[in-house]
């Protein structure tokens, strides 16, 4: 039991960590809902701004396609413009292509129609244990993993948020 007594106290003290962890990214986000209300207003007017430009260029582009023929696109102050062809679509029904497929082009159908077989595990769960030796299926039970994890998972989703920041920023650095 002193093995128990043991994981209980290293327990306590993650769970110590992790509070003084969560404080301080709870002063974090509070400077950044700060921050960003302070900043808000000149935000949405710049991000209107942006999306006003963008209409005005496209609607400029659109009606001009003329200048875009030799290069389709070209680049100004930065911002590369012009047109791009879109990829096309291939619009069919299964249901009359595979049998016209069939009966049109009969020695390229395994070319053009794709056939899939898949076993379907959830079935084979249900099916007895015999009866799933008999089709040579072997079932692996699982094995016991460490479980490290706080039960308020909001907090948690915060902090691996937070973490996962920090990890990107130390490696930029």
């Amino acid at each position: 039991m002193s093995n128990l007594k043991e994981i209980e106290g290293r327990a306590e003290a993650h769970a110590k960590a992790r509070d003084v962890l969560n404080d301080r990214l709870m002063v974090l986000e509070e400077e950044k809902r700060r921050i960003f209300k302070n900043h808000a207003k000149a935000l949405r007017a710049a991000a209107k701004k942006v999306a006003q430009t963008h209409d005005e260029l496209r609607i400029e582009i659109e009606a001009n396609p003329e200048l875009f023929n030799k290069p389709k696109t070209r680049i100004f102050a930065g911002i590369q413009v012009g047109l791009r062809k879109s990829p096309g679509k291939m619009d069919f029904n299964p249901k009359k292509t595979i049998p016209a497929i069939k009966k049109q082009l009969p020695r390229q159908k395994k070319s053009l129609i794709k056939t899939e077989e898949k076993v379907i595990t959830k079935a084979i769960g249900n099916l007895s244990a015999d009866t799933v030796k008999k089709i040579g299926v072997k079932v692996i039970p699982g094995k016991d993993q460490v479980v490290i994890k706080p039960a308020d998972s909001e907090i948690t989703k915060l902090i691996d948020a937070w973490l996962s920041d920090l990890s990107e920023y130390e490696a930029a650095l």
